[in-house]
């Protein structure tokens, strides 16, 4: 793990759990299994989007990479519509009108996160999942640009409806 990534995700987690008023034990439980969760997805190495296929694509990245790969892939028009109980991103393209989507990770406990929810939904943010500390959050990029966000050449689709697949691979 790059040593300035590593700290940028403590200072996420401590900065959350100072705000709730709580010791970081009690909002993620002990360090060495939170740790443990969010370094242990596939896909470390991801660097590139999906190949040719269907719709439908699966993929998992660890807590180090899904911010920036949700940004690739949201600009290509993927829409994440949920996580599975495995931690793997669901998401789907629509072939006719593939609109770029936004996407945001916010660290929040079980009793925070209605609180959250409610807020950001004003903005036009849905929750799509959770994971560990973090919610995710999506909206299309229509909601800030109208019809700039609508791609007219999309790359090619992901891997094959249902598959799982690490980012990059074929």
């Amino acid at each position: 793990m790059a040593p300035a990534r590593a700290e940028e995700l403590v200072g996420e987690l401590t900065a959350f759990a100072a705000e709730a008023g709580s010791p970081l034990e009690e909002e993620f439980g002990p360090a060495g299994e939170l740790a443990d969760q969010l370094t242990r997805r596939e896909g470390a190495d991801a660097v590139d989007g999906p190949g040719d296929g269907p719709d439908t694509w699966v993929w998992t990245a660890d807590a180090l990479q899904e911010v920036e790969l949700l940004a690739r892939f949201g600009g290509q028009g993927w829409e994440a519509e949920r996580l599975d109980r495995l931690g793997r991103f669901v998401c789907r393209r629509d072939r006719q009108t593939p609109l770029r989507w936004s996407y945001r990770r916010e660290t929040t406990g079980g009793r925070h996160r209605e609180q959250l929810t409610a807020r950001l939904a004003t903005e036009g943010w849905e929750l799509f999942g959770t994971w560990g500390p973090f919610a995710y959050f999506k909206r299309p990029e229509a909601a800030v640009t109208g019809p700039a966000a609508q791609l007219s050449a999309p790359p090619p689709r992901g891997p094959g409806a249902g598959s799982t697949s690490r980012p990059g691979s074929s």
